[in-house]
């Protein structure tokens, strides 16, 4: 090239191509837009060129050796998988940024603990900053589930904790596995779970805890139990998925599960839902399965919430049934233009069914929403 950074008389043949490297420096975030200027024939024209880069710290099938820490000063990119083999934990402190390559996953066999703040949350996401666009459409990838696996909890004896975490675009969010006498538990509290090929939250024999968190746009379900504990407060879980039809509920807990004929029993220690909203784009967002001749029910409780469902049960005390034609949310589509974005917005609406039905006893547990404003203790939902 010429100091201008320009080369002339070069052929291409017909049906030939060329390759043109650039290259920058990337600083901690990088965004660049330019463009290539081509003089063929007396005519110019113009390819644009964009280019989003971070300056990261690169984990390739990473296995802890030791307890560690993951700190802000670079976000991770995670290639393969990031495993914490039993005996280690993981601790990730506020603001961490962990950006996952196509299929990663992070694997626990110890116990992890994510430790973010109301100022700094942790972030896990795919790495993809850019856009798919169709047409006059640039959705972007963040917006898209199935770039990245997920994080599996697969130690029946851990304690693990998730805190002010925005974890969004997987193929499964978090997936916990335990036995009749080994119950892994869950703490998840002030996070959001966002748009997933299968499940926000899957599972089996745990015993999970979800206070003041958004689950939402899963293309199974936000939340799937099978037996276990599980407690729900002032949280929101709205399923809206739009990539495929979605048949099965937002919430599902099961009693029981049917294979070959044949049913094996898993015990519902207790179900409690407490000032929570569960709604969706499905005619039936709550499921609750189970076999009386194998299954006994101990502690179901759920209060103060907004169910859409076709019909009430015995286990809901003061709640509200809609119905889908309830007004529930600000926003419950995306759409995407050449000019502007309109995204799904699960803060009430000023119309909201889910407003005036809370327990103040619950909310005021959670005085601040999950968007850090002043909650109105009246008003189920994590906003």
């Amino acid at each position: 090239p010429d100091a201008d950074n320009s080369i002339h008389n070069v052929s291409i043949s017909s049906r030939d191509s060329i390759f043109i490297l650039v290259e920058g420096d990337a600083s901690e975030v990088f965004w660049a837009m330019d463009s290539i200027e081509f003089v063929t024939n007396g005519g110019t024209q113009y390819v644009a060129l964009s280019l989003v880069s971070v300056d990261a710290v690169r984990l390739d099938n990473y296995q802890l050796l030791r307890d560690e820490i993951f700190d802000s000063e670079k976000p991770y990119l995670v290639n393969g998988y990031v495993y914490v083999p039993e005996g280690r934990e993981l601790t990730i402190n506020p603001g961490v940024r962990i950006y996952m390559r196509p299929g990663a996953n992070i694997i626990v066999d110890g116990e992890i603990t994510v430790d973010g703040s109301p100022e700094k949350p942790v972030v896990v996401s795919g790495c993809r900053f850019d856009d798919v666009r169709e047409g006059e459409m640039r959705i972007p990838y963040m917006n898209l589930p199935g770039q990245w696996g997920g994080i599996y909890l697969q130690n029946a004896h851990s304690s693990n904790r998730i805190s002010y975490a925005n974890i969004r675009g997987a193929g499964i969010g978090i997936i916990l596995f335990g036995a009749y006498r080994s119950t892994p538990s869950l703490l998840l509290e002030h996070s959001i779970l966002h748009c997933f090929d299968t499940y926000g939250v899957y599972a089996q024999m745990a015993d999970v805890t979800i206070r003041d968190c958004e689950i939402s746009n899963c293309g199974a379900s936000c939340y799937l139990a099978v037996g276990g504990s599980t407690l729900i407060q002032q949280s929101t879980l709205a399923d809206y998925y739009t990539f495929a039809a979605r048949k099965t509920p937002a919430f599902r807990l099961l009693g029981y599960v049917e294979q070959y004929g044949k049913r094996t029993a898993y015990n519902i220690e207790r179900c409690i839902i407490e000032n929570t909203i569960i709604y969706g784009n499905v005619s039936e967002e709550f499921e609750l399965l189970h076999d009386s001749s194998l299954t006994q029910y101990t502690n179901i409780h759920i209060a103060n919430s907004l169910i859409r469902t076709k019909e009430q049960r015995p286990w809901f005390h003061d709640c509200k049934i809609g119905d889908g034609s309830t007004d529930v949310f600000c926003r419950t589509k995306a759409e995407y233009n050449a000019d502007s974005t309109s995204y799904f917005d699960f803060h009430l609406s000023e119309k909201s069914a889910a407003r005036g039905i809370a327990n103040p006893a619950v909310s005021s547990i959670y005085p601040l929403t999950l968007d850090l404003q002043e909650r109105d203790l009246m008003n189920a939902g994590a906003y």
